[in-house]
């Protein structure tokens, strides 16, 4: 068991309590005895400390981190080693310390409104932009590692944590920190090609991850669910998601097709930059004018929603996030003074900032609006294979993924994807594996064999007390005379006269017995 460093001193800061603790270590609070500044301290764990590849890559996101130097990414200040009491190795890295929620919780306690689901969301584009400037891919992008703290009058000022499984994407000797054939991440958030396990990953990745984050954030449930780690793995590869207005009548349509464009399974069809996706974002609603009340009612009155599809009306941005201008009449969306011109209306979540909170109106003639963002995802042709067998509920595997489900089964693939093979298994029947290909709709129907029962080995009963032989009275006949007449000596020849056998004796010799 990991030792406690509360008291210790690690670097210049006393440990004061552990706040913390995930797979790979545990976080504590330090503070520095003399001017009293708080930092968090992630130190591996004590068994992960002992490996070098782990402790590597434990550096490495600290490395990656210092190497970005983005604003919106958590600071790391200082990493080393040192001793316990034990003597055992202790291997740390001091971040900031930083006061607030996840993202992850902020959506448990009451969720956040699409203003600010687009406000929290540009922010992480932005920082990734600069990750993926330094050629490092994050891999790990979920609500739990998006911090949402309070900087001066902004609330919802993002810190990006947890680059713990981050990959060089550079040319470098130390490019490779993952082999192929592995997967990490979190399954609800990876993308395909992140699940498939091949490594071949870039910054393309990313984009899925953020928009299954944003997904999430506007419909309150994340696109793929399953028993298991196999089955998300799975729908990430072969399902689309359900369209977000299935989920929420209330996101823009213009909204929906940005998320859904991240999601595409061809990364070549996603966006292919985050400022892409940023600035698809910060345009949102300007290709088009609308009615100040319609965009009003769709932004502003839109009910947030909790993660796991709960809608909860929470106060607004207007009402619930300081700094932010308003009128009485028409909430943080205004019509200048005297103007009669249409108005272009939109979110510039991260152009602007002080008394606007992120929020402005353009008058046309003084920026003529950009051409109407018509973002089209590509169909994805797709076939339908049904698995079933008899009996039903048999197990259904697929090599490398565990089980998929049980029978009967659908699957819904993309067409021409690599032909796969799956283990069907049934208490008491013999497996059947049975090969799927992509090439058309099919139904696979498998009758399952019974197992020969095995025999048990014949037991032969004791005899009864009443059958045990008896010695007989009888004596055998002497040869050349019937049963029952008299000998005439009335005796026998002993057994032990009788003439003796030959035998072989050790050297093979056939030779009479003495």
């Amino acid at each position: 068991m990991a030792q406690s460093l509360v008291g210790r001193q690690i670097g210049n800061y006393k440990v004061t309590k552990q706040v913390g603790e995930g797979g790979m270590g545990a976080v504590y609070l330090g503070e520095h005895p003399m001017i009293g500044k708080k930092v968090a301290i992630k130190v591996l764990h004590d068994e992960l400390a002992q490996k070098e590849d782990i402790v590597s890559r434990f550096f490495n996101e600290a490395k990656a981190v210092n190497d970005i130097g983005h604003e919106n990414i958590v600071d790391v200040v200082d990493f080393g080693e040192m001793k316990d009491d034990a003597g055992n190795r202790v291997v740390y890295f001091i971040m900031e310390f930083l006061e607030g929620d996840s993202l992850n919780d902020r959506m448990k306690k009451g969720g956040v409104n699409q203003a600010q689901a687009i406000r929290i969301i540009t922010q992480c584009a932005s920082a990734l932009q600069a990750s993926h400037g330094k050629g490092i891919v994050h891999r790990d992008l979920k609500p739990d590692n998006i911090y949402l703290i309070k900087r001066g009058s902004d609330d919802l000022f993002v810190k990006l944590l947890d680059f713990g499984i981050a990959k060089l994407t550079g040319d470098g000797a130390n490019s490779n920190k993952t082999r192929a054939g592995s997967v990490l991440g979190t399954p609800a958030y990876m993308s395909p090609e992140q699940c498939d396990g091949r490594g071949n990953i870039d910054s393309r990745s990313d984009i899925y991850s953020l928009g299954m984050v944003l997904y999430e954030m506007l419909t309150g449930r994340v696109a793929f669910t399953g028993e298991g780690f196999g089955e998300i793995l799975v729908a990430q590869i072969t399902l689309p998601p359900t369209p977000l207005r299935q989920h929420n009548p209330n996101v823009p349509a213009e909204l929906e097709e940005i998320v859904l464009r991240c999601l595409i399974k061809d990364r070549n069809a996603r966006f292919q930059t985050m400022d892409e996706f940023r600035v698809a974002l910060e345009n949102l609603g300007l290709g088009a004018p609308r009615p100040v009340t319609s965009l009003n009612k769709i932004i502003d009155e839109a009910p947030p929603v909790q993660s796991g599809g709960q809608q909860v009306r929470q106060p607004t941005t207007l009402s619930g996030a300081a700094g932010e201008a308003a009128s009485p009449n028409t909430g943080p969306f205004v019509k200048p003074a005297g103007s009669k011109a249409p108005l272009w209306i939109g979110l510039a979540v991260l152009a602007l900032g002080g008394s606007a909170g992120g929020f402005f109106v353009l008058n046309k003639k003084e920026a003529p609006p950009p051409p109407p963002l018509a973002v089209v995802a590509p169909k994805i042709e797709e076939v339908n294979v049904t698995i079933d067998s008899t009996p039903a509920g048999a197990k259904v595997q697929r090599a490398g993924m565990g089980v998929i489900g049980q029978t009967p089964l659908k699957l819904t693939l993309k067409k021409g994807e690599t032909p796969f093979e799956v283990i069907m298994a049934l208490d008491g029947y013999k497996n059947v594996t049975r090969a799927v290909t992509t090439d058309r709709d099919r139904d696979l129907l498998v009758a399952f064999e019974k197992e020969a029962p095995v025999a048990p080995p014949p037991v032969t009963p004791p005899p009864a007390a009443d059958d045990k032989k008896k010695p007989s009275s009888h004596r055998p006949s002497t040869p050349g005379r019937l049963p029952g007449a008299p000998a005439a000596d009335d005796s026998f020849e002993p057994v032990s006269d009788r003439p003796k056998s030959k035998h072989v004796d050790p050297d093979g010799v056939l030779a009479p017995s003495l």
